[in-house]
């Protein structure tokens, strides 16, 4: 809900915040306590611009607001040549590999530097890459629904985290959110380059 220029960085959060709601003068006050491992911040790291797109191809399509029958799609762009990942945690603590795509057996995704990437769209690759490509389309069950979308790039290379495959259900593969956790905080130890990106979208019926 804010933000400010602070010289670290989160890692990991080690256990759940604990809440202190109280009232006073008539206004509404809550204590957070937050407990976990954070490091000092010693580069800018690669500022990439990566933007959440909702049922068009444009960025002027960019949304965090989803409805049930909603496509998604990731414009993305570097300075840097790199690599990326990008995973979607839904309510139910899973994380969904949305990117490299199910029939990536790299494990991993190159970019160029100053290339305008658009993911999850066969309309945007050639006719030979289309099978290749996983197209997304966001489903609730609820009422409403908040999910995470974790956008994560190095100029290093790196490899997705360890999952499994949904076959024949056809969903992203997933792991739990603690072991894609584990895997993020071990890679961000080893890779003080590795910049992390997380859009927060909400799903309706």
């Amino acid at each position: 809900m804010g933000g400010s220029d602070v010289k670290g960085e989160w890692i990991e959060t080690l256990q759940e915040p604990a809440y202190e709601i109280s009232y006073k003068d008539n206004t509404l006050i809550v204590r957070v306590s937050v407990c976990g491992k954070a490091r000092e911040i010693v580069n800018a790291g690669v500022n990439f611009a990566a933007k959440i797109l909702c049922n068009g191809l444009d960025q002027k399509h960019e949304s965090d607001e989803f409805h049930s029958g909603d496509d998604l799609y990731l414009w993305f762009k570097s300075p840097a040549k790199g690599f990326l990942a990008v995973y979607l945690i839904d309510e139910s603590q899973n994380a969904f590999c949305l990117l490299p795509y199910r029939s990536n057996e790299d494990g991993k995704v190159e970019v160029k530097a100053n290339n305008e990437y658009l993911f999850f769209s066969k309309k945007t690759v050639s006719e030979q890459e289309q099978s290749s490509v996983d197209e997304y389309t966001m489903t609730c069950d609820k009422s409403m629904e908040s999910n995470k979308i974790y956008i994560i790039f190095s100029p290093n290379q790196f490899t997705k985290a360890n999952d499994e495959d949904n076959k024949p259900d056809e969903l992203p593969r997933q792991l739990s959110f603690k072991d894609f956790q584990e895997w993020l905080v071990k890679n961000r130890n080893h890779d003080k380059e590795m910049s992390v990106t997380v859009k927060n979208i909400t799903l309706k019926k």
